[in-house]
This record gives structure tokens, C-alpha cells and sequence, in this order.
């Protein structure tokens, strides 16, 4: 496995860089390393590739800009996922959604469990992306879905896919504690195991 620390900004084939770093196997870059309010490392979000198979994990507010300026652009991704409804995880996601549908005439590939995809439209994304000229967008219109099969239910939801080589397990977590038992947190958040 090889992890790609960055590419550096200003570079105008970041895209490139990932899927040759990534025809030897598994590879790993990370386009944001910090905190919601970071503005020197920017929001977390993670590049996965795989024999030139991207997928982007996470596309918080700023990664679209961060993504640009190291010569990417957000919607070259081959799928993406998302972890979590926080703006530093989903804020790009909206624009991936629009640009995707009204200037690529295409529709991103989002691996989510399908529990999620509800909730992410209804309590997110829905506002911003609904509205269009002639009517209502579903989130159906705006994106594929790709649901991982749920391979446990207790004692927290584990969801398992395989997309062109890349496995990946997806798992709840507990993002924001509270007191007691967490295991039955109401905010969906995951985290991720790759292979």
C-alpha cells in the first residue's frame, strides 16, 4: 500500500499522480487532514485508489477547493462516500450533485448504506438540491446508489462492498457521545476498513 501524503498544490495532474500511484495497489491520499476549522490542514477527507479506481471519502466544504488546487476536480472521483452529515464532511456535496447533473449531464456513485441515503437527503441535502426549473429533484435524479450489504446488525450495523477491487467495511459509530450507553446513537456516523 502506498499513502500519498498530498499532492502538492499548484500541481496540475493530481488525479494522474493518484491513479499511477495506485496500478501497484492499494493507495492512499489524503486531501484534508484537520478538524472542521482547520484552515492550514484543511477538513479530513480521503482518496482512495485502487489499479486506477478512485473513490473520495468525504466531501466536506472546502475539499472541492482544496481538490482544485492541486489539479483535480471534484467529480473526476469514480465513487464516493460519506461518513457522516457534518458541513466538513458533506458541504462539497451539494456541488458535486448540481455541477455533476447541469454541466457533466452525469450522476456520481455514491456508496452509502441504504439507512443513510434518507437521511442525508431529507435532514441535508434536500434544501440546497431539490429545487429545479421545472419542478422537484429526488435525490434518485442527482446521484446512483450503490448499497453495501448489511452483514450485522448488533451489536452496531456493519455493511460490507466490494466495488472493483476495493473492499470496504462500513461501520457504525458514536460520534457524539452522551452519557450511558451510546451504542444506539440516533446520528449516523461510520467509520471505514478497506481492503
Amino acid at each position: 500500500m502506498k499513502v500519498t501524503q498530498t499532492i502538492a498544490a499548484g500541481s496540475t495532474d493530481g488525479m494522474q499522480c493518484i491513479r499511477e500511484a495506485s496500478q501497484s495497489g492499494l493507495a492512499l491520499c489524503f486531501p484534508g487532514v484537520g478538524s472542521a476549522f482547520s484552515r492550514k490542514h484543511d477538513p479530513t477527507s480521503l482518496v482512495i485508489a485502487k489499479n486506477g479506481v478512485t473513490l473520495l471519502v468525504d466531501v466536506g466544504t472546502n475539499i472541492p477547493r482544496v481538490l482544485s488546487s492541486r489539479g483535480t476536480h471534484i467529480c473526476e472521483f469514480d465513487y464516493y462516500h460519506i461518513t457522516h452529515s457534518h458541513a466538513d464532511h458533506i458541504g462539497g456535496l451539494e456541488e458535486l450533485l448540481l455541477f455533476s447533473h447541469y454541466v457533466l449531464n452525469k450522476t456520481p456513485r455514491l456508496i452509502l448504506a441504504e439507512p443513510y441515503k434518507d437521511i442525508l437527503w431529507e435532514r441535508t441535502l434536500r434544501g440546497g438540491c431539490e429545487h429545479r426549473e421545472n419542478g422537484t429533484f429526488q435525490f434518485e435524479d442527482l446521484a446512483d446508489f450503490i448499497f453495501p450489504s448489511q452483514i450485522s446488525k448488533s451489536p452496531r450495523e456493519i455493511y460490507e462492498v466490494e466495488i472493483e477491487g476495493i473492499g470496504l467495511t462500513i461501520f457504525r459509530t458514536v460520534h457524539i457521545p452522551t452519557e450511558g450507553d451510546n451504542s444506539g446513537s440516533k446520528f449516523w456516523s461510520t467509520g471505514l476498513l478497506i481492503d
